[in-house]
């Protein structure tokens, strides 16, 4: 499971690997044989259920409410339509933010969802206006789209502010591929700064990502994947922070993303509370094909790393049914076969 949940980091790891999820090309995503809703099981972090009205009144009295996902289980994005209905339906109006778009992608975003008219600076939309936003987006054939396009259609019929909230593709990739201190001056100035100095975290995400890839990438190649997961994380803090400033009380910030970006209370929660302790955050798991049994509710349930005990990976659980998956198919192929290619090219270069 943690390969899948590190995937966008892991997308930026290694250049074959840039197309496989994340904000790359296509990832492969296997659309469910039967796509009735899903199970809808709610939990609190103690393992007690939560009818959908409880819920409601938590991401009520929330500043930021965060729906972390298994990017390609299409179950949880049809969870996180039904927590943004559910909003709008008692009069909510949150922001609505995305761990798949750039904070650059922000104004096309914008334009699509209030609806502005159309600017002479981007000429005539014959297309239709999703067509137009999929196109500026860059994800015009990206079969994924389907799992975030209802989101942002009920963002335009309500007329919500969206935002990208990730770093540029171009800055994550440098980053994996290169030490901080060799990029330029100016690159160095389009990252958000980073003061968190935990080395307990460092080994429990230097672990996960040894995981994401395999155990194919080298102790380098892990030591820039920290640097950049560190980076992307204050980067959508930063993103969500900035967008706060805008909202009333009443409109807490939607935030769509990876869940392995708040598990523990770490990543995003922390870097947001670093910034505005004050916030009321909701760190909602959604888990995949999980039963009550299968999860550990205990206040231990967190990890422990260099005597530091981390917190349970969320605060509530929304478990849904697992991914569809060719039986044959298995994620670390990728890894294998870019091995296989690497050593081939040096023997041919010898």
């Amino acid at each position: 499971m943690i390969k899948w949940m590190m995937c966008a980091t892991a997308a930026a790891a290694l250049v074959p690997l840039l197309s496989g999820c994340g904000n790359g090309a296509d990832a492969d995503f296997f659309a469910p044989e039967n796509p009735a809703p899903s199970a809808n099981r709610l939990l609190t972090q103690q393992g007690q259920p939560l009818t959908p009205q409880q819920l409601l009144q938590k991401m009520r009295h929330s500043d930021v409410i965060y729906l972390g996902e298994t990017h390609d289980n299409p179950h949880h994005h049809q969870m996180q339509l039904q927590a943004l209905t559910q909003l709008l339906d008692a009069g909510i109006r949150p922001a609505l933010g995305f761990e798949f778009f750039f904070q650059q992608q922000t104004g096309w975003l914008m334009d699509f969802s209030l609806g502005q008219q159309e600017s002479a600076l981007v000429g005539h939309n014959d297309g239709g206006e999703e067509s137009a936003l999929r196109r500026r987006l860059g994800w015009t054939h990206k079969a994924q789209w389907q799992y975030y396009a209802p989101l942002l259609r009920l963002a335009r019929q309500y007329q919500l502010p969206v935002f990208g909230a990730d770093l540029d593709v171009g800055l994550r990739l440098r980053l994996s591929r290169t030490d901080v201190d060799q990029l330029t001056t100016l690159e160095r100035r389009l990252l958000p700064k980073s003061d968190l100095d935990s080395e307990a975290y460092r080994q429990l995400m230097l672990e996960q990502l040894d995981q994401a890839h395999c155990h194919h990438a080298d102790h380098d190649s892990l030591q820039r994947l920290y640097t950049t997961w560190l980076v992307r994380n204050e980067a959508m803090a930063d993103a969500i922070v900035a967008m706060r400033a805008d909202l009333t009380e009443a409109q807490p910030v939607v935030m769509i993303l990876g869940k392995g970006h708040t598990e523990f209370n770490m990543g995003v929660v922390e870097r947001v509370a670093q910034r505005q302790p004050e916030l009321r955050q909701l760190n909602i798991g959604l888990a995949e094909g999980q039963t009550p049994g299968q999860l550990d509710f205990s206040p231990e349930a967190g990890p422990r790393r260099g005597g530091v005990q981390f917190d349970p990976a969320h605060s509530l659980y929304w478990v849904t049914e697992g991914r569809y998956h060719d039986a044959l198919y298995d994620p670390c192929d990728v890894f294998r076969n870019h091995s296989v290619a690497v050593d081939e090219d040096d023997a041919g270069q010898g």
